[in-house]
């Protein structure tokens, strides 16, 4: 039987107690679930949701029944985070269909391993067992943080683009309408052109959703929704109520993108304005810092000359 130092037996002791608290913890939370659910307990498109799920996420395919009960846990928590959450998912248009408190708990379940890792890695170099405890639960929290940091980047990112692209995707079709197009082939045309992009995602959905026997309105009105935005939230707005209204389309089209540049315009000015602003303390530090690199020389050369 090979020999091993004292300080490796410590190691293969942490792993072998980090590995039995996560294996207990997790036995719990399948005692809560009484074991998994059976398909034919949920709807059917809550079942496809699942397989793409399983599909997509190896971890959930492994640990269902226990990421549900954590998943549970997450949403009586904190509702709050995740209403933010699901509201980030949906713009960042995940390809894995997640609810916020199920991508938390994945989340969080990677966190332990992560925090496992961390703390063998923070004892084998720093050799104190309490530096690697909190190294690992450090890095377990950072990675659960990271991971929901990095979805709200995600998602604003996304929202930017979007509304980078917008003001041309409504000029395009304000044109072709006013050229007899209808509104469903204007939309079209935009999708084919930005093919990629976050203009031709969500507009596309808005065809499909149509082509599913829901009304333009709903559509529109399913698109402010996931997006919440303020200028998305105004030009469903004026289109749903200019059709009401019976007022052309191609005219509301081109009025709103019209608006949407002027606001681009106005946050542009006033973006520049704050750097002006934001640039003063900065440049006073380079500008101090070319004086005493012209002015440095000169008192050297002085404190140098006093000396006898």
């Amino acid at each position: 039987m090979p020999e091993f130092s004292e300080h490796t037996w410590i190691i293969i002791q942490s792993v072998v107690w980090g590995l039995a608290g996560a294996a207990l913890g997790w036995a719990f939370l399948e005692l809560l679930g009484g074991g998994k659910a059976t398909w034919a307990d949920r709807g059917r498109f809550e079942v496809t949701r699942r397989a793409k799920l399983q599909q997509g996420n190896p971890l959930f395919q492994s640990f269902e029944s226990g990421i549900a009960q954590l998943a549970a846990w997450n949403e009586r928590r904190n509702p709050a985070l995740m209403d933010k959450m699901n509201r980030h998912l949906a713009v960042s248009a995940e390809k894995v269909p997640w609810k916020a408190p199920e991508f938390l708990a994945v989340k969080q379940v990677e966190g332990v391993f992560v925090a496992i890792l961390m703390g063998v890695v923070g004892y084998f170099v720093f050799e104190d067992p309490f530096i690697g405890a909190a190294c690992g639960i450090g890095g377990g929290y950072l990675y659960v943080e990271m991971a929901v940091k990095s979805l709200e980047k995600k998602a604003k990112l996304r929202l930017l683009r979007f509304k980078q692209r917008l003001p041309f995707a409504i000029d395009l079709m304000a044109l072709m309408m006013e050229a007899g197009a209808s509104f469903q082939d204007a939309m079209g045309t935009v999708v084919r052109e930005s093919q990629g992009h976050p203009i031709a995602e969500e507009l596309g959905q808005i065809q499909r959703d149509i082509s599913l026997g829901r009304t333009r309105h709903d559509a529109l009105v399913t698109l402010q929704t996931r997006l919440n935005d303020d200028d998305v939230t105004e030009i469903v707005f004026a289109v749903n109520k200019g059709e009401e209204l019976g007022t052309p389309l191609g005219k509301i089209l081109s009025n709103q993108a019209e608006q949407m540049r002027l606001k681009r315009t106005q946050w542009a000015e006033k973006a520049s304005s704050e750097a002006q602003v934001n640039i003063v303390f900065p440049g006073m530090i380079i500008m101090v810092a070319c004086l005493m690199i012209v002015v440095a020389p000169f008192i050297i050369n002085a404190i140098y000359a006093e000396q006898p």
